[in-house]
């Protein structure tokens, strides 16, 4: 099968386009930067800076969120989650607001935009110090930052707008516990396969004052029924019947309650072992489904449970992957 993989030079597009070339696929890397898309060279039988091999691929899948308008283009070709349900699993705003209202989550997030002085106020009375701010849209934790007084909040998004940032920010409650993701892949309402991680560090935390960057050095696998069961509420109370690829987010509040933060929907997790030796290769159930064929159905837990999943660098050049190594 011919898959064209929109993004393939990020770390995440170069491991889907790792997974699709292990299964015996034929991968069409594309990518705005054909500095970046080397890294995918090895995986892939054509590379673009434009959307022609899309046209000649039998499936289409967009790894970043920026392109994924494109992918729509080719309707025929995709497994994905419809327009209105990437929006708003995009916008963390409206998603937590949902949890709120189903009471997945215990405190209703507090838009902060135009008017900042009134909505940090707001936000202080409503969820109390510290709370947690973040940009309402984008990835990699994004403008996020713990604030634990007025001033903070203030001179935070004062800086970006010096910046020329324009982004919304959204004020929600403050989670200290463990946090989780739960990958997973869904068909016309009907989940396929997912697992569970625990992140344990976060790489290079020195470099966001939040210690967050959106993406684990090291995370473990986890079979844990409170995760697998909240990101499943999680992604219902967002899409009632799910389709393509969800990953959700979850940290414990103060009672070790799991809560759910975010939604990543229709692209695989950077640090999904998307291509690792464990049985399942998420990547080809996915792009196998997309093109109308037959597959196992291997459900939740799919992955041993302890196995470690790490983030490293090569030569200090770029990210590479997931490396499994014994849990010690």
């Amino acid at each position: 099968m011919r898959v064209a993989v929109l993004g393939a030079g990020g770390p995440a597009g170069v491991n889907t386009c790792r997974a699709l070339w292990a299964a015996g696929h034929e991968v069409a890397g594309i990518d705005k930067s054909l500095l970046h898309l080397e890294w995918a060279e090895p995986y892939c039988v054509e590379m673009s800076d434009g959307y022609g091999p899309c046209d000649r691929a039998d499936v289409v899948y967009a790894q970043a969120d920026a392109l994924m308008d494109v992918a729509y283009g080719y309707p025929d070709k995709i497994l994905m989650p419809g327009q209105g349900i990437v929006a708003l699993c995009q916008d963390k705003f409206a998603a937590c607001g949902s949890w709120f209202i189903d009471g997945l989550r215990s405190y209703r997030p507090i838009h902060v935009g135009a008017q900042v002085k009134n909505s940090l106020r707001i936000a202080a009375e409503v969820l109390g110090y510290p709370y947690w701010l973040r940009a309402s849209e984008g990835a990699g934790a994004r403008g996020a930052t713990l604030v634990d007084s007025y001033e903070t909040g203030f001179h935070w998004v004062s800086y970006w707008r010096s910046r020329g940032v324009d982004w919304s920010f959204v004020a929600e409650e403050y989670l200290p516990g463990r946090e989780f993701c739960w990958t997973s892949l869904w068909y016309t309402g009907h989940l396929v396969a997912a697992f569970s991680r625990e992140r344990l560090e976060w790489i290079y935390p020195h470099l966001a004052p939040s210690g967050r960057t959106g993406t684990p050095a090291v995370a473990r696998v986890v079979h844990d029924d409170r995760v697998s069961l909240m990101a499943r509420d999680a992604i219902r109370s967002l899409d009632q019947e799910p389709h393509g690829i969800y990953c959700v987010d979850l940290v414990e509040d103060h009672e070790g309650n799991v809560r759910p933060t975010e939604v990543n929907a229709g692209r695989w997790a950077t640090t999904s072992p998307c291509y690792s030796p464990l049985g399942v290769n998420l990547p080809d159930l996915h792009v196998t489904l997309a093109a109308g064929g037959d597959v196992e159905w291997p459900g939740q837990d799919i992955y041993p449970e302890g196995v470690m999943l790490t983030r490293h660098i090569d030569c200090g050049t770029h990210l590479v992957g997931a490396r499994v190594a014994a849990h010690a």
